[in-house]
């Protein structure tokens, strides 16, 4: 698995986040994409699920969207690859989780 591609762009009141995901065969129903922005003041961590879209038009891809509502800067979030577990918590350790920066 690797990121491909990012674009974001400035909508009113925050960023559309668009993400290109290679998955090697992996189906996308095995993964979530989520930006994650460390809590700001000793706050709880943002963690936000993106949609998938669909393949994208080079057919290998999949593309992962989301819209954030927020003031903060777009480079508070960073996306990241984690394993689709059904009603379990997952750690930022879990060391299958991939990160984009």
């Amino acid at each position: 698995m690797r990121f491909v591609q990012t674009q974001i762009e400035n909508i009113a009141g925050g960023y559309q986040y668009k993400i290109l995901v290679w998955l090697n065969h992996l189906g996308p129903d095995k993964i979530s994409v989520e930006l994650f922005a460390e809590g700001l003041h000793g706050g709880p961590n943002e963690i936000i699920k993106m949609e998938i879209v669909g393949l994208a038009k080079n057919g290998s891809d999949h593309e992962f969207q989301a819209s954030v509502r927020t003031n903060r800067p777009a480079g508070h979030y960073t996306a990241r690859i984690v394993p689709c577990y059904e009603n379990i918590f997952v750690p930022l350790e879990n060391n299958l989780i991939l990160w984009q920066r």
